[in-house]
This record gives structure tokens, sequence and C-alpha cells, in this order.
């Protein structure tokens, strides 16, 4: 990966080896579990410097056992245990408008308009999966209006805009809440 602009996304991660043959139990934190299989270039760092492939892999339990291109003994398996697997962000499939992964929205500062004033409510620490929609968990800091945990739902009815050139993120919702 040469490109500098890139930057990394932990898909996965890689468990203890199973058997003896190279095998290695591997967690796929992407939506569709097995599209992590699917990707061309892997890397067990975010530098990209240690660029792998998946040989073979089969479900296993709750996840995945898998074959990493050349790694063909239990030793060499264990070079792999608990690295976490990443991909490049030019390698994730496009979206469609107004859909945004997770990762994009992370860090994100979040501000309301309810009062027609823009009050910062703090930054996205995480996203829960609910089911229904995904709910932003929004921490004030110093520069927020207070220091509260609030937990916001991302659909159409709380979310106004996006803007990720501007990193901001600005909701219709109630700052006493």
């Amino acid at each position: 990966m040469n490109d500098l602009t890139s930057s990394t996304i932990i898909v996965g991660q890689f468990g203890r080896p199973h058997g003896i043959r190279g095998w290695i139990n591997v967690n796929s934190y992407t939506s569709d579990p097995t599209a992590l299989f699917q990707f061309e270039s892997l890397s067990s760092n975010s530098n990209f410097f240690d660029i792998f492939s998946f040989q073979e892999y089969t479900e296993h339990g709750s996840g995945f056992i898998a074959r990493v291109k050349d790694v063909d003994s239990r030793e060499k398996a264990e070079e792999w245990k608990n690295k976490y697997i990443y991909v490049s962000d030019k390698e994730m499939p496009s979206l469609g408008l107004e859909e945004y992964y997770w990762y994009q929205l992370l860090g994100l500062t979040v501000q309301t308009k309810l009062n027609k004033d823009n009050q910062i409510l703090g930054k996205v620490v995480s996203i829960i999966e609910t089911g229904s929609n995904d709910v932003l968990v929004v921490q004030g800091d110093d520069n927020s209006i207070d220091l509260r945990e609030r937990s916001i739902p991302c659909s159409k009815e709380f979310l106004v805009d996006v803007n990720l050139d501007d990193a901001i993120i600005t909701v219709a919702w109630d700052p006493s809440f």
C-alpha cells in the first residue's frame, strides 16, 4: 500500500491456533462476517508492512478458522495470535448517499441546532447497534456545553447533517436530555 492518504480500519482479530496445520481462530468485525475473507490485501499492523491474504476459511463455533497463505504449522500460526486484522479504507465497499461507516463517525464533534444556536454536545466515542437504528454515544468534553454522556439515535428525526470534511455531526437534540 503506497497511498499515503489512505488510512486503515480494523476489520477482525486473530485468536489462538487451531490444530497443527496452520489454522487459526478468526473473529470478524464486519457486518457481514464473511466479508473479511473477500478483501484482497490485509495487514497485521496499521502501517501495512505485513500484507497477507487468507488461503481458506470455514465457520467454526461462533466465528471462523482460517489459514493465512504460507502459514502451514501451529508454530507459524502462533505468531498471528491476538493480532488485529487491518484493511485499507480504499478497499471498503462504496456506500449509498447518507450512509457512513462507523469508523468515519467516531471522534466527530456533535452539535445541536435545536435552539437555533450551535451548541456542542461532545464527541462520538462509540456507536451501539440496536437493530432498529444505531445510537451515537456522545461524550461531553472541555469544548462542549457540559461533560455529560448522551445517547442519540441515528434516525432522520434526530440526525440533521453529517459533514465528514468539517468533522461535525448536527443533530436535533434537546441538550437537557
